[in-house]
């Protein structure tokens, strides 16, 4: 599904609500120039402990990103990751 984020679209999985990281770091630089890496994000400290709290503290134990390739590759990650993701450069959009 698409979902409609001010001027963004970010795609997200129906089956698990996992978001396409990759494809809103494309457009973040698509439109404003910058450079929003999401290896570099997976690389913090911060991002590890965070990602580390979600596969520990969840019912499911689930993972907190994965990488695919192919059409409907790229880096998906767990809602609760990809909203510290979305909100790395301050985008006042994905805070609310």
């Amino acid at each position: 599904m698409i979902r409609k984020m001010g001027t963004f679209k970010v795609t997200q999985r129906t089956k698990d609500s996992y978001f396409n990281a990759t494809l809103l770091a494309k457009q973040w630089r698509e439109s404003t120039g910058q450079r929003k890496d999401v290896s570099d994000f997976l690389r913090l400290d911060s991002t590890k402990e965070y990602a580390s709290a979600i596969q520990n503290d969840t019912e499911t134990r689930e993972i907190p990103y994965l990488k695919k390739r192919g059409k409907y590759g790229g880096t998906w990650m767990h809602p609760y990751l990809f909203i510290d993701f979305a909100n790395q450069h301050k985008n006042i959009i994905f805070a609310i």
